[in-house]
C-alpha cells in the first residue's frame, strides 16, 4: 500500500520501473562498499580457508550492510555473500558464501574487495532458492554450491567467456563495455527511488527496494549491471507496462513468508509466491519493524502450461499462511 511505481524507463531490452517506497523505520548503517572505503570492514579466510565461509570484522559503531549477492573478490578464491546481512558494529562474525571462482585455491591477497556489480540474477535466485530451502531444513544459510558453479560456468557459455580459474568475475570484465551502455543509458534517472522492479524481454526479471533513497542511490549501479548482464543476449523488444508491475506486487501481498532469526542483525524473512521467491532483512529501531531490503525474483520458466496450475497450488489460502504482523501492522517475529 506504501509502494508507488514510477514512470518506467528503458534502453534496448531492459525496463526498469522505479519504486517509491514510504519507510516507517530509516536506518543508520554503512553500505559494504562505504565501509571498505572508509576502511571500517576487513573480509578474510576463516583460519587457513572454508571455502562457504568468510571472516567479517566491523570496526567501527556503524551497523554494516552486506547483500546477498555481493561478490568478494580475492584472499583464496572469489565468493558472494549468500543472504542480506546486517553486521553489528565492533563485532567480528562468521558469514556464509558460495565459490564463484571454482578452479583457484591460493591466497593472491591478505584482504578481499567488492567489485562494481552484485552476482548476476540467476546466480542470485540459485542462492535464494537453496539457502530458503536449506532454512527450512534447520541447516542455517548454506547454498547449493554445485548450483552456483553451474550458475557461473552457464553465464561463461552464454557469454563466450573462457576464464582459466572459471570466474564470474572474468565475465563481467569481459561484458563490461556492454554493461556499461546499460547503465549509462539509466544514470541520470534515479531521483526520488529507493527501489526498482526491472524486466528483460517483455519479462518481470525481479525487484531490489531498501529502507531509504539514500541506500538505493548508493548501491542501485551494482544492481543495474547485475540486470544488465542478463539483458546482453537474446535481445528482443520488451513492452511491460505499470499494470503489469502493480499486478505482481499484489500477488506479493498475498505470499508466505517464513521468517528466520539473520546471520546478523533482524530477522531474515523467505517469501514464495508461485512464480516468485524473494528475501526481506527486518530490523527494529524503536520499537518499530522495518524492511532494510527487499529482493524478490521470477523462477526459472516453468513447462509450457504449468504456470497458472503450479502457483494455484503453491499459494495457500489465506487463512493458512503464516501472519507477521498484527492488526496494528506491528511485525511480530
Amino acid at each position: 500500500n506504501r509502494t508507488r511505481i514510477l514512470d518506467e524507463v528503458s534502453y534496448e531490452n531492459m525496463q526498469i520501473f522505479p519504486l517509491a517506497t514510504e519507510s516507517i523505520v530509516d536506518f543508520d548503517y554503512l553500505t559494504l562498499d562505504e565501509a571498505l572505503r572508509e576502511r571500517q570492514i576487513e573480509i578474510g579466510e576463516k583460519g587457513a580457508g572454508s571455502v562457504p565461509e568468510l571472516t567479517v570484522i566491523n570496526k567501527g559503531n556503524k551497523p554494516i550492510l552486506i547483500m546477498n549477492g555481493e561478490e568478494l573478490v580475492g584472499a583464496r578464491q572469489n565468493r558472494t555473500v549468500n543472504t542480506d546481512i546486517l553486521v553489528k558494529g565492533k563485532l567480528e562474525v562468521v558469514i556464509p558464501v558460495s565459490c564463484t571462482e571454482q578452479g583457484r585455491w591460493s591466497v593472491p591477497t591478505e584482504e578481499m574487495e567488492a567489485p562494481d556489480y552484485v552476482s548476476p540474477i540467476k546466480a542470485r535466485v540459485n542462492l535464494l532458492s537453496s539457502v530458503s530451502d536449506s532454512l527450512t531444513r534447520g541447516m542455517g544459510h548454506i547454498s547449493n554450491q554445485s548450483t552456483m558453479w553451474q550458475a557461473v560456468n552457464n553465464y561463461q557459455q552464454e557469454h563466450s567467456v573462457r576464464s582459466p580459474t572459471g570466474a564470474m568475475d572474468d565475465v563481467y570484465k569481459s561484458k563490461k563495455k556492454d554493461i556499461e551502455r546499460y547503465l549509462d543509458a539509466f544514470r541520470e534517472k534515479k531521483d526520488g527511488w529507493n527501489g526498482m522492479a526491472v524486466a528483460i524481454n517483455n519479462r518481470f526479471i525481479g525487484l531490489d527496494t531498501f529502507d531509504s533513497i539514500l541506500t538505493f542511490g548508493k548501491v542501485w549501479t551494482k544492481l543495474v549491471r547485475s540486470y544488465a548482464l542478463d539483458a546482453l543476449n537474446n535481445v528482443r523488444e520488451s513492452h511491460l507496462v505499470k499494470e503489469d508491475i502493480e499486478k505482481i506486487l499484489e500477488k506479493l501481498k498475498e505470499a508466505e513468508f517464513k521468517v528466520f532469526k539473520s546471520v546478523g542483525l533482524g530477522y531474515d524473512a523467505r517469501i514464495s509466491s508461485g512464480s516468485y521467491i524473494g528475501s526481506a532483512l527486518i530490523h527494529r529501531k524503536n520499537q518499530l519493524y522495518g524492511v532494510v531490503h527487499l529482493s524478490v525474483f521470477n523462477k526459472e520458466p516453468k513447462s509450457e502450461g504449468q504456470n497458472q496450475h503450479t502457483e494455484q497450488a503453491e499459494m495457500k489460502p489465506a487463512s493458512e499462511r503464516t501472519k507477521f504482523f498484527n492488526k496494528k501492522g506491528e511485525f511480530r517475529p
